[in-house]
């Protein structure tokens, strides 16, 4: 990834508590390009430094990137887990998120009693650098043009016949769909009509393991990634 404007990363850490692992990827990134500031602020010293970027506090080791266009900040929770490490990811796409001159848009349906998007689900569009926002087509009878994509996140009720077909004629004219069900959408007659338009049909089922070593105990629905 080619950058061509300044980016300023800041490592929040109080003194003394860095992650040595991260520090060096950092350091690595500064020496990549000219372009890549890096700079450590400790809350302690400067303690309103991070309100200018969220009003969340900020574990220490957590990051905020920066250019004139936007701004990012990423958790440390989200950097390192017991089990990975996953700098390199974040940084690279926080760095193409806060350069890009235009962001892709994906519209998130609601009035259905749709799931709550999880914080596992919202970084995962957030590491994409994909700006997620939420639309009611029963108060805006129109998809936005600047819709990248909509989202329908497990409905536990139906849409309205003319949200379907608002929905139908934006994907006829070329839009596209993230579509998350529950196994059963038997009472989603109008949704079952937009996967239809969409070559999708849902079957009366669910996918079972048989190997028992592949699947929670006792659970064969339950199959481990």
């Amino acid at each position: 990834y080619s950058l061509e404007e300044d980016v300023y990363i800041y490592l929040i850490c109080q003194s003394g508590n860095e992650d040595p692992t991260l520090v060096d990827m950092l350091q690595r990134y500064s020496e990549l390009t000219p372009l890549i500031h890096v700079s450590s602020i400790d809350p302690a010293a400067y303690p309103n430094f991070t309100s200018e970027y969220t009003d969340q506090d900020l574990d220490n080791n957590s990051l905020i990137v920066s250019s004139e266009k936007r701004s990012q900040v990423i958790d440390y929770s989200n950097i390192a887990t017991y089990t990975t490490f996953s700098g390199e990811d974040y940084i690279t796409s926080a760095l193409q998120y806060v350069t890009t001159d235009s962001l892709p848009v994906v519209y998130s349906i609601e009035g259905h009693g749709e799931k709550t998007i999880d914080n596992n689900l919202l970084n995962a569009f957030n590491k994409g650098g994909t700006e997620l926002r939420t639309l009611n087509l029963l108060v805006s009878p129109e998809i936005p043009e600047d819709a990248d994509a909509i989202f329908i996140y497990s409905p536990s009720s139906d849409l309205t016949p003319s949200e379907a077909q608002t929905i139908i004629n934006y994907l006829v004219s070329g839009g596209r769909l993230i579509l998350v069900t529950d196994y059963d959408v038997s009472n989603l007659e109008n949704l079952s009509l937009v996967m239809e338009n969409y070559g999708v049909s849902a079957v009366d089922g669910i996918v079972m393991e048989s190997q028992s070593d592949m699947s929670l105990s006792g659970y064969p629905h339950y199959i481990l990634p």
